[in-house]
């Protein structure tokens, strides 16, 4: 629940918030403490989105954290808080240009997302 509420937070329109909650999820994926209280599987997905190249970016910037959070809609786990996150952004005015790309993006890339949503 603390993963998904994080990626709701990552995937609201302040970059502020933004920011932060991308650096909260680099510091719970590289964490050795992490796989103690987390299925292993679910890791992966987290992992490969918020590690490489993880210092040099900029977690405020609309344009890279939402194309980087669409891999994550896949997981069932973090799917509703995303969704959440992305419609509270959809439905402002600041980033909803990068937000709404990339979220077209991700259902065009496979048919069967368009029934999920």
């Amino acid at each position: 629940r603390a993963v998904a509420g994080i990626l709701k937070q990552f995937s609201e329109k302040l970059d502020s918030v933004r920011d932060q909650a991308g650096r909260c999820m680099v510091l719970l994926a590289t964490s050795t403490y992490l796989p103690k209280w987390c299925p292993e599987p679910t890791l992966l997905p987290i992992d490969s989105t918020f590690v490489v190249d993880a210092e040099e970016i900029n977690w405020s910037n609309p344009e890279i954290t939402f194309p980087k959070l669409m891999k994550l809609l896949d997981d069932d786990l973090f799917f509703a808080s995303i969704l959440e996150g992305l419609v509270t952004t959809i439905g402002g005015s600041k980033g909803v240009g990068a937000a709404l790309t990339a979220f077209f993006a991700w259902i065009s890339a496979e048919q069967r997302r368009v029934h999920r949503v």
